[in-house]
Formats: C-alpha cells, structure tokens, sequence
C-alpha cells in the first residue's frame, strides 16, 4: 500500500495520545511539588463575613446652645497715677495650601453608666450672620476651623481680633446650636454581641463671639494656667512688644475644657459629658501683645496655657 495514515481503529495511535497526556500529568505534578518545596504556592479560602444586625431603641433627645471657647486675649492693667498704652493683636488664618488653626473637640464622658457612651457628629448647619466654619468629624468628637476654609479661588481667609485698651481681658467664642438624640444600641455580628449609648448630635453656627471675661466657662487664668515667658524692667517712656513666634512654647498643644454638658436619656438619667478643645498654633497665626508707661515698671510675661496667649502682670512694686 501507499505511505496514506493509518485508519482510526488502528491500536498505535490512541495509545501515543494516551502516553503524551500521562507525560503531561506528570510534569505538572514535579512543578506544583517544586513549588511546594519552595514555598510558593498557597490554598486560600474566604469565609463569608458574618453580617451585622443593629438594634436601637430610642432614649432621648434635646437642644441647647454649646459654647466653645478658642482664645483669651489681655492688655496690661493699668498703674496708679500712671499713662499706660497696651495693644493685643490675636490672628488666624487659613492659606489656599489648607488650614491653619484647627480645633479638636473630643467628647469625655464623665457620667458613670452600665454602658459605654459613643458620641457620633451627623452634620452641620450655616447660619445667615455668621461666617462659614470648617467642621468635621472624628470619633467621639469633631474639628473645628474657625477661619472656614479657602477654596483654590483664594489666597487666604483671615479673622482677626484686637483690643487698644490697658486692662483687657477678653474671651472669644463660637456659639452653636446643638440638636441631639440618645440611643441605646446593640450590635450583633456572628455569635458577638456589642451595646452602647449612642449621642448623635448635630450644629449650628450661631455666634462667633467676643466678650468680655469671665465668660463661656473661661475664668481668668490660675497661676497653674500660667508659665512664665520673662520679666522685663521697663524706664517711663519705653516700650516693648511680644509675639508667640519665636518663643521657646513648653508645649506643643494647648487644651482646654471648654464645657460640661448634660444629655437628657430619658429612662437612663441625665448623661453628662466634657468636652475637651485641643489646638496649636500654626505657622500664619500670630498673637502680639504691647506695653508701654508714663511710669517705670517691671512688668512679668506669662503664657495662658489653656490657649497660647499672652498677657502681663506687674510685680507688687509697680502696682
């Protein structure tokens, strides 16, 4: 016959598939044993996440206006018998490259509950006659801008506040509007089970507010507020200004409690909270305070460190 292929059902040709299969196989099986020898190669399984159920039952709800305070400013007292010229100047600012002086209020319970308290930010609210503030939200807390913030059709937003006269002492505020609801929540997620009190809470800007001390829970400052900046011993006539760039600050965070408040939880009782306002200075802020006398005097710089400020107190000898 000619060199034509053999037929199908000729028995030499099935078999030299079947032999190319088996030798297949077992290449594949020296590879993965290689692998497994060298550790690369690894078996994973994804157990679906249990999924969470969240039951609340509603407790309480309330408004009430919530008073934070950002900055004390001071002006030198006066002296008997004696001319003095004191200026203080407190700046903050916020730049196109983002904010600068920013707030972090934090909630502290301090009530003693069979539950742990979670405070949880929703939203807040302009309003007409106050300007726009940067707010946002964190765990049990939330941060505060009061400049607002300078969007990229702006070089900067500025506030500024000043007093031009000797024996100042000055508080300035944001005022809010605060609406809140409490709840008792349990989550379940698998065989776990979590409960807590919830405060979900919302602002409104109501006032960005100087007033005169004491005011919005700040008192003047104890001499455990104070740190001592220098002592200056000034002739009639002269004068000096000082400014919190260039000091040698002892901390790098100033808090504050700004305020106590009560949450009405119905059959939970009265929840009471502090919060706490945390901040530093930023690189475009500035706080300047001036001094000059018809009088000699020796005059004592201090930093309130719940703020950063600056102000001046004489030694009993002057005064």
């Amino acid at each position: 016959m000619s060199g034509a292929s053999s037929p199908s059902g000729v028995p030499g040709a099935p078999r030299r598939n079947v032999q190319v299969w088996f030798i297949a196989l077992i290449a594949v099986m020296i590879a993965i044993a290689f692998a497994f020898a060298a550790g690369g190669v690894f078996f994973r399984t994804t157990a679906l996440e249990s999924t969470l159920s969240r039951h609340v039952e509603f407790l309480g709800h309330g408004e009430a206006p919530l008073e934070i305070p950002i900055m004390t400013s001071y002006t030198a007292p006066k002296i008997p018998n004696a001319t003095v010229t004191s200026h203080v100047l407190w700046s903050i600012e916020s730049t196109r490259t983002g904010p600068s002086t920013t707030y972090l209020l934090s909630w502290q319970s301090v009530s003693k509950t069979s539950l742990p308290i979670r405070f949880v930010f929703n939203a807040s609210g302009p309003h007409p006659y106050v300007a726009d503030l940067g707010i946002g939200s964190v765990e049990n807390g939330f941060l505060l801008n009061p400049a607002g913030s300078c969007s990229t059709d702006c070089d900067s937003i500025k506030m500024t506040q000043e007093g031009m006269v000797p024996g100042i002492f000055d508080v300035t505020a944001v005022v809010f509007r605060m609406t809140y609801n409490v709840s008792r929540v349990t989550e379940t997620r698998g065989s776990t089970t979590t409960s807590y009190i919830e405060v979900d809470y919302s602002l409104r800007a109501w006032c960005f507010c100087g007033m005169a001390g004491p005011a919005a829970n700040v008192t003047f400052p104890r001499p455990q507020d104070l740190w001592s900046i220098s002592v200056d011993r000034l002739p009639a006539g002269s004068g000096v200004s000082l400014s919190v760039h260039g000091l040698s600050l002892p901390v790098d965070v100033f808090r504050n409690n700004a305020t106590t408040f009560q949450f009405s939880a119905g059959p939970e009782g009265i929840l009471s909270a502090q919060l706490v306002s945390e901040y530093r200075w930023g690189p475009v802020d500035d706080y300047v305070l001036s001094f000059s006398a018809s009088a000699d005097a020796s005059i004592h710089y201090f930093l309130d460190l719940r703020f950063g400020s600056i102000l001046i107190l004489y030694d009993p000898a002057t005064a």
